[in-house]
């Protein structure tokens, strides 16, 4: 097997999260600016830095018992998820949080995304269509994070000036296929 490449920057991808907690449990929870990541894990955001740990299949997906200094691991599915692309160029369902991450440490590249081993936020995007309410709960976790918040349609600009994307020739082509492009920290 021959080495991983290396990339001399961080890499610039895009993610979504929630705003709070709607219901733990079935039981209604009183609203708050905490910020969690959308999809099967439901893991809080404290800051803007993150780094992945391995839930151990927690929740059924087909995570495989490994170390924790190997995360993301190649036949898991842990680590801090991100969109090469902005999947929302001009809108977004009011009530989401849409931002931009530049990620370092290990890195498992796929075809729309990667999984990494540490990611900070750079930026948060709202749209200007959103209710006040909505463009304030948003601030709100900006302010508290230190990033700015910057229109939708403004935030790969502000992403590219924390890193690069994933270069084009070093994304697997195919739904199934991923590559580990680097396991080297970048500070």
């Amino acid at each position: 097997m021959s080495p991983a490449p290396d990339l001399f920057e961080k890499v610039i991808g895009f993610r979504a999260w929630s705003i709070g907690r709607f219901s733990r449990h079935g039981f209604p929870q009183p609203p708050n600016d905490d910020l969690w990541s959308v999809g099967n894990h439901p893991v809080r955001w404290e800051s803007a830095t993150m780094t992945a740990r391995c839930l151990k299949d927690r929740y059924g997906l087909g995570g495989i018992d490994h170390s924790d200094t190997v995360v993301p691991h190649v036949a898991c599915k842990c680590g801090i998820y991100a969109n090469h692309q902005l999947g929302w160029p001009s809108s977004a369902p009011e009530g989401m949080c849409i931002g931009a991450v530049a990620a370092w440490g290990r890195i498992q590249v796929h075809g729309r995304g990667f999984r990494s081993q540490h990611a900070q936020i750079v930026a948060l995007g709202f749209v200007p269509a959103w209710s006040d309410a909505a463009i304030r709960s948003v601030r709100n976790v900006a302010d508290r994070f230190g990033v700015p918040l910057v229109p939708l349609s403004g935030l790969d600009t502000v992403a590219l000036e924390h890193g690069s994307p994933v270069p084009i020739n070093m994304r697997p082509h195919g739904n199934d296929a991923s590559a580990v492009i680097t396991e080297h920290d970048l500070d």
